[in-house]
């Protein structure tokens, strides 16, 4: 098969179109990612025509004509738009469908710009729009990990370290802790955010532009207010890729852990943990069964993202402004970004709805001789002995007390006595994981403040711009909603 007669170069540079093996590996997969760009490629489009116009370096009907037809493809839904890597990728899809209508016209939009400005800049957009998504979705199991924290500040049972028996705990400790681990992924989220305000806007090929575009007028329009450094460090640098993996990878590694803890507790020998109906299935063959489903989902999810993520890094390891960095990579960071939102907000519903067996968790929070610690410690104060001497001495009395049977130094010890007389920062005392709690809220009201923020800055910025557009266009006014992330792969 041969592409269309307008392919990019045919009859010029080159004397045929591509083979359709290209077609079906290269340009399929970058016009794939339409399904992701095709909203921020019109808005990246809509900014630089109104750039042109402000530096008087296009005609005006033909810049209303192609402002009216960029907003007419911005009001479509990408499987609308009639993508065809026939004609390359999604860039040039776009380019062969506005030729289509406006003909010559439509050869102004490359003025000053290549693709691949066109792609990273509605590239960084959409992965600014998905962090902050992801962001939310982290904040919100954050808070879900904190109140039940709170409910369960004074449910005695035995923490676990090598999920062996190690020492008399409050299960509210124990889940404050991944609310805790993860709200410093906000920070990373935000950080990685940020990164994605280094745009290459008005830099030409890759050392600039003789058309007299603003850079600041066009990232004031776009929302963003990124460095200025080099253009060529603005459109070739990987790095940005990365932290946005990384970013992704470690929310969701949270919750991972978190899901193969609660594998293990909602198992018969602990029943710590029962799950909600909805987030189980049944056995095909065993009619007894709860599967556990959700939190298998979780973590063979984590297990995608982590593959992904070292996929991306490894198509990094090229020499500088490789193309081979971004033809994947726009498609799987934005999907991995979106899976990531969904498997977090699946273990946050999970932790929400599951029931804890507390009384089964302190009738067997001394097991395991979980006391043991705090006797050696007592040792040393009462007999002022030096911690080694006492740990060898309970030491010998857990296994003498294991070969008789025995599960417990003492009977009669009140595992709530043992986690009272622990209050230093940090400890399992109630109080001092209420007052831990109460930071983390703290926390978590700032960082819900700033996402506000800055997604109200973003749509408005976005509202800006398409009112511009159209009162440049001459296009009568209609409703403009920015597109809410979708359900990724």
């Amino acid at each position: 098969m041969t592409a269309h007669d307008d392919y990019l170069g045919l009859g010029s540079r080159f004397e045929s179109g591509p083979s359709e093996l290209l077609v079906q590996t290269g340009f399929s997969t970058e016009t794939a990612q339409a399904r992701y760009l095709h909203y921020w490629l019109g808005v990246a489009d809509l900014a630089h025509i109104l750039a042109l116009r402000d530096a008087d370096a296009v005609p005006e009907p033909a810049s209303r004509r192609l402002l009216a037809a960029l907003l007419g493809l911005l009001g479509q839904e990408a499987g609308q738009a009639g993508y065809d890597p026939r004609h390359g990728d999604a860039y040039n899809s776009r380019e062969h469908l506005l030729r289509d209508q406006l003909g010559d016209d439509a050869g102004w939009l490359s003025l000053g710009r290549t693709r691949r400005e066109a792609g990273r800049v509605s590239y960084y957009l959409a992965a600014r729009a998905e962090l902050l998504a992801l962001h939310a979705a982290v904040g919100a199991f954050c808070d879900t990990a904190r109140r039940l924290a709170l409910a369960h500040a004074g449910s005695w049972w035995a923490d676990l370290t090598y999920w062996q028996p190690a020492q008399v705990s409050s299960f509210g400790h124990y889940l404050l802790s991944f609310g805790h681990e993860a709200s410093r992924h906000l920070d990373r989220i935000r950080q990685a955010w940020a990164r994605c305000a280094l745009v290459p806007v008005a830099v030409g090929g890759v050392a600039g532009t003789t058309v007299p575009l603003s850079r600041e007028a066009t990232l004031r329009r776009l929302g963003l207010e990124g460095p200025a450094t080099t253009s060529r460090d603005a459109m070739w640098s990987v790095d940005g890729l990365i932290d946005i993996m990384h970013a992704a990878r470690q929310a969701v590694l949270t919750v991972s852990r978190l899901a193969e803890d609660f594998l293990l507790f909602a198992s018969t020998p602990f029943g710590y943990v029962r799950l909600h109906d909805s987030h189980c299935r049944a056995s095909v063959y065993l009619p007894q069964k709860r599967n556990p489903y959700a939190l298998t989902v979780v973590r063979g999810g984590y297990a995608v993202v982590a593959g992904r993520s070292d996929g991306v890094a490894a198509a990094m390891g090229t020499g500088s402004a490789q193309t081979d960095n971004w033809i994947y990579s726009y498609g799987e960071t934005l999907a991995t970004l979106g899976l990531a939102r969904q498997l977090v907000q699946l273990m946050a519903e999970v932790l929400g709805k599951a029931t804890f067996d507390t009384a089964r968790m302190a009738a067997l929070a001394l097991d395991g001789f979980t006391e043991a610690a705090d006797l050696a410690e007592r040792l040393v104060t009462e007999e002022h002995i030096d911690y080694r001497t006492a740990h060898s001495r309970v030491a010998r009395l857990a296994a003498e007390a294991e070969r008789r049977g025995g599960t417990r130094l003492a009977d009669g010890t009140d595992p709530r006595t043992l986690v009272l007389a622990r209050t230093g920062e940090g400890s399992a005392a109630p109080a001092v994981v209420r007052a831990s709690a109460r930071r983390l809220r703290i926390l978590l009201a700032r960082h819900r403040a700033w996402r506000r923020g800055a997604q109200a800055r973003a749509d408005t910025a976005i509202d800006q711009l398409v009112g511009q557009a159209r009162a440049a266009s001459a296009v009568q006014p209609a409703p403009h909603i920015t597109p809410i992330p979708e359900a990724f792969p």
